[in-house]
């Protein structure tokens, strides 16, 4: 079960998010299970195509 879906504009983002969630207990955080997207189209896909436009 994934707890949280995150769209990142490259694999640094993704690395930095990754080491954030497994030092859950500094940020103060629970156990998450993400689901972690590279975007293609980096920074401009993320900010002009992500899904959550789509969101209500």
């Amino acid at each position: 079960m994934t707890d949280v879906v995150i769209l990142v504009p490259d694999r640094n983002i993704e690395y930095a998010i990754r080491g954030i969630l497994a030092r859950r207990q500094s940020v103060g955080i629970r156990v998450v299970s993400p689901d972690i997207h590279t975007h293609p189209a980096h920074d401009t896909g993320c900010f002009a195509n992500s899904p959550v436009h789509a969101l209500p």
